[in-house]
């Protein structure tokens, strides 16, 4: 599954053309540097997206169509505490 993971301008880029429009242009800075790692060809991603610099450290978003916008989380153990919790119907 690890030829799976890819960055998102080769794997949507009608997804970078939305979110780099406007006042959306913010997320879609974002959406430019980041990496696909999980839901290809669902009806969300999971994207690591690196440091861009000037707060060095790594964003890991949930970014799905029914979420208007990102969901960022802290680090992988929130992001799937929060899965876990979500199977358990909590």
């Amino acid at each position: 599954m690890i030829d799976k993971i890819n960055y998102l301008k080769y794997v949507d880029t009608f997804l970078l053309e939305i979110w780099n429009d406007g006042a959306l242009a913010d997320i879609g800075e974002q959406l430019n540097r980041a990496i696909v790692i999980g839901g290809m060809n669902d009806e969300q991603y999971f994207f690591l997206i690196p440091p861009n610099g000037t707060d060095g450290k790594w964003q890991y978003w949930k970014f799905a169509n029914w979420i208007p916008g990102e969901e960022p989380y802290e680090n992988l153990e929130t992001y799937f505490l929060s899965v876990l919790d979500f199977m358990r119907g909590i």
